[in-house]
């Protein structure tokens, strides 16, 4: 397993309250699982971005292409 580092957040209380009801409702078993999740996305789109054209990567990708 890889090497796991604690680090504290901080979310405004909407953003919270979504991490907080996806646990409540069963979709994951805790709170890090949400994170790690949402940063595995950011790091594909991330991924994408970057392998754009460098004047295309400043527009967003649609959650379309994603």
């Amino acid at each position: 397993m890889a090497e796991i580092e604690r680090m504290t957040i901080t979310l405004p209380a909407d953003m919270a309250a979504v991490v907080k009801s996806a646990v409540k409702g069963g979709d994951y078993a805790s709170t890090s699982e949400v994170v790690r999740e949402a940063l595995r996305d950011w790091k594909t789109k991330r991924t994408l971005q970057l392998s754009r054209p460098r004047s295309t990567r400043g527009s967003p990708i649609s959650p379309k292409a994603a």
